[in-house]
Order: C-alpha cells, then structure tokens, then sequence
C-alpha cells in the first residue's frame, strides 16, 4: 500500500484580501441605510426644537433675530406662520383626531 501524503492547502493572500474587501463593502452598504435614517432623525430633531423656539418667541412676542412677513416669522430658512386670529380653539384627542370646538 502507498502512503499517500495529503497536503493541506490554504487560502492565498488574494484570496484573503478580496473576501476582506467583499466584506468591507457588504458592511458599508449594510450600515449605510441606518446611518442616512439617523441623520434624518437628527435633522428632524433639530428642527423641531427650532421651530418650538420660534412658536414659543412668537407667543412671548419677541421679534429679534426674526424676519417677520406677511403671515409668517422666518429665520435661517425655517418659517413659522403667524397664528390665525380669531381661530376657533380646538381640542386634539389623538394625533389623526379631527379638530372639535371646546365649549
């Protein structure tokens, strides 16, 4: 009987840089839907603390740093409308609820 010596190869440099490399990219398109949505939620964020100021500076009346127009108070690119007078008052039940007049 021969003794048949087995040898054991194993993968090449290319061969471990390309499987590194595919997965590098695998990973960047995985994490880089997540990424763009935390960016967005960041954005949001941002903005709606700005535009809570700008509400909070229009009831207080405080008119500096604003660019006040016809029917809305803008600065830096955002805009908030004036509040509407004589609007009747409405009360919210939920956030899709139709508005109802409070007696």
């Amino acid at each position: 009987m021969k003794n048949i010596s087995v040898q054991q190869q194993g993968f090449t440099l290319l061969e471990v840089v390309l499987s590194m490399v595919a997965i590098a990219f695998f990973l960047i398109l995985a994490i880089d839907p997540v990424l763009s949505v935390q960016k967005q939620k960041n954005q949001l964020l941002v903005e709606t603390r700005r535009l809570d100021q700008m509400a909070s500076d229009q009831i207080a009346e405080k008119r500096t740093g604003y660019d006040i127009r016809e029917g809305m108070w803008c600065s830096e690119g955002l805009c908030l409308a004036s509040s509407i007078r004589n609007d009747t008052p409405r009360n919210f039940v939920g956030p899709l609820a139709e508005p109802a007049l409070i007696d």
